[in-house]
């Protein structure tokens, strides 16, 4: 099993920092070692990786003379994050795949949230949809009128039988049948009030 080296810290450059590279830049000790050619990419830079920075300061201390310590030239910097990649490549099938999730679930999702406010999806050749309480309310009234009008049959096949006379039987049947109409309608009413307030 192979493992991936250690990723190189680099700092951000202070002016302790970019004074120390300078300094040994300019040395003719790290021109001869090779150190110089090593910091020659990082004068400018905003990042100098740690490794370089403590070889700099040992040379700096042997050489030179520097007594400041590394924690001196270090201190106030702060550790430089490499910069995020900058795309990600995904291979085209990974991305149909992804993009066929995706409205999957936006497909569902726009079903869950209107699924009770349209119509099914066979629109057109269905019946129109009556919503449930529409429904209750055109019973109630049908139910009333149905029982009106068998009252008012009822009344006046009876009332044959008390008076031969067709003007009292049809206005006694009449008078039942509003009654028994304003009866029901008042319990609808009150039925549909109970419905709404549970």
């Amino acid at each position: 099993m192979t493992t991936a080296p250690p990723p190189i810290v680099h700092l951000q450059a202070t002016p302790a920092i970019r004074d120390l590279l300078h300094a040994v830049y300019a040395s003719s000790a790290a021109q001869a070692s090779g150190l110089a050619g090593e910091l020659a990419a990082y004068l400018d830079n905003d990042r100098v990786p740690l490794t370089l920075l403590h070889r700099c300061h040992e040379h700096g201390v042997q050489c030179l003379g520097r007594d400041k310590s590394l924690y001196a030239v270090t201190r106030g910097a702060r550790v430089a994050l490499p910069p995020p990649p900058t795309s990600t490549d995904k291979s085209p099938a990974l991305q149909r795949i992804l993009d066929d999730i995706r409205r999957d679930q936006e497909r569902k999702e726009y079903e869950r949230m209107a699924g009770h406010a349209l119509p099914g999806p066979r629109d057109g050749s269905d019946a129109p949809v009556i919503p449930r309480e529409t429904r209750r309310t055109f019973l109630a009234i049908t139910n009333v009128f149905y029982t009106a009008i068998s009252v008012f049959v009822a009344v006046y096949y009876i009332g044959a039988t008390v008076a031969d006379d067709i003007a009292w039987q049809v206005l006694v049947a009449f008078l039942l049948a509003m009654l028994v109409l304003g009866g029901e309608a008042w319990l609808a009413y009150r039925s549909g009030d109970q419905r709404k307030m549970a």
